[in-house]
């Protein structure tokens, strides 16, 4: 996974680490491991002819074995330890609409498409009952397009004309995915848009070699324009707080609050019932 592309292998005394550091390095960072073997792959790579790529990657031997000083060290090398400004919370734009700036059509966006060309939603659903639906076109954000504008007027807007100390943004490093899955239709990614090509990112058949597809992931290109809307923030003065934690080496030291939602996969309660069984009493 881009947020942690690391592999740790451990003896009694001392364990060994690798660490991909460059950008396409960790947006493609696939690792697993087998019985007494620990490997990685970067699967969805094209070089054009007349094209060079650096990849980069770092070895960190250690004679301790705690996972967490190989973490740490990590942090320490890439000076992403900073201050977190307290707590935060959500509340309901729709009862301040003194916030509501002349939102922007979506036509104007680059939307997400399938590889059968369709547009890529989400649904979801509101009020008291979740029986109120509602859709979002998802789209990505790449320089020079109008969501990279819409971002920077936004930001100016909330911190300059409505006086508010910072901003959230949902989803921002949209690397949450390591693979397509072309499964079902229901399953196409958040990630990836298949109407026209990055330059870099394509599948390839395992068999011959060949590349099959060529598409864009929207969490490479818009490495600048997530730089760009932090440091306008940073700029002002300003905190900025965003979903999803860095997967890239340009931002990695960007003191900003990150933050990974997983109310999809984490077990609250068998949470809360492990650590009041291991609380002193």
């Amino acid at each position: 996974m881009a947020e942690n592309p690391t592999v740790l292998v451990s003896q009694s005394k001392s364990q060994v680490g690798l660490l991909a550091e460059d950008t396409i390095s960790r947006l493609q960072f696939q690792a697993q491991a087998d019985r007494d073997r620990a490997e990685f792959s970067l699967n969805h790579i094209a070089i054009q002819p007349g094209q060079t790529r650096m990849l980069r990657w770092a070895i960190y031997p250690m004679q301790d074995t705690d996972y967490f000083a190989f973490i740490n060290q990590i942090r320490r090398d890439w000076e992403s330890n900073f201050t977190v400004f307290g707590p935060w919370d959500f509340f309901d734009v729709t009862t301040h609409s003194e916030l509501l700036h002349n939102p922007v059509g979506v036509q104007n966006f680059e939307p997400l498409r399938a590889p059968d060309g369709r547009y890529v939603y989400e649904l979801y659903y509101r009020g008291k009952k979740r029986d109120f639906p509602m859709m979002a076109i998802l789209v990505y954000a790449a320089p020079g397009n109008e969501l990279m504008n819409y971002w920077l007027d936004q930001a100016h807007f909330m911190m300059e004309e409505v006086g508010l100390d910072g901003i959230y943004i949902d989803q921002f490093s949209l690397a949450f995915t390591t693979t397509p899955d072309y499964s079902e239709p229901t399953k196409v990614s958040q990630r990836y848009s298949y109407d026209r090509w990055d330059g870099l990112t394509v599948d390839i058949d395992p068999a011959t070699g060949k590349i099959i597809r060529r598409y864009t992931d929207g969490a490479f290109v818009g490495v600048g324009v997530r730089k760009a809307l932090m440091e306008y923030v940073l700029s002002q003065g300003g905190i900025m707080v965003a979903n999803t934690h860095c997967a890239v080496e340009e931002l990695q030291s960007v003191p900003v609050v990150r933050f990974m939602g997983a109310e999809w996969v984490f077990d609250r309660s068998g949470w809360e019932k492990k650590v009041s069984e291991t609380m002193p009493r």
